[in-house]
């Protein structure tokens, strides 16, 4: 996943100052300019985040919902279609890596004093995404030999033509 584009970025440094202090926050993220490599995937409009910055001990904690709208292509006939997405984030930042060995692994270490929503949503949007994308259920693909939208109608090809190169396999399954 690469994070192109504009970072959104959100200053924490009131929130280190005060132990136990809370920030709300309610953001559009664009995530138009993340490649989300090898998925084919773009986020035309921005991704709505609606939560809090809490500091427990030094640790800033990102607690938020997230939900939007993406484009990719069908997995079996390569039409484009338009999936939502609603996915939970929970981060945890702290300012030096002493304090991250005392946290768990995947704690961001921050470089100065504010947090990248973009990079955070987007990765969080990248694991929430399913691993298979269907127009539809019923979905029937691509002819395997002309290549055919299968869902617009029959193709004409013989069903009982062969691949010669499967030839050593015809009657293993008779």
């Amino acid at each position: 996943m690469d994070i192109g584009g504009t970072a959104m970025l959100i200053s924490v440094s009131e929130l280190f100052k005060l132990e136990n202090s809370e920030k709300k926050i309610s953001e559009s993220v664009d995530l138009s300019g993340v490649s989300f490599s090898p998925l084919p995937v773009s986020f035309r409009t921005p991704v709505s985040v609606e939560g809090k910055l809490k500091n427990a001990g030094g640790v800033i904690t990102l607690e938020a919902e997230a939900k939007g709208e993406y484009e990719t292509v069908c997995d079996r006939c390569g039409c484009a279609i338009k999936e939502s997405i609603r996915f939970d984030i929970r981060e945890n930042y702290v300012r030096n890596a002493l304090k991250a060995e005392e946290c768990d692994e995947d704690t961001v270490v921050l470089k100065g004093q504010e947090i990248d929503l973009t990079k955070t949503v987007g990765e969080f949007a990248f694991s929430a995404m399913p691993t298979k994308h269907l127009c539809c259920e019923s979905c029937k693909g691509l002819c395997l030999k002309c290549g055919k939208n299968l869902n617009e109608g029959a193709c004409g090809c013989k069903d009982d033509e062969w691949d010669p190169r499967f030839e050593a396999l015809r009657g293993l399954f008779d």
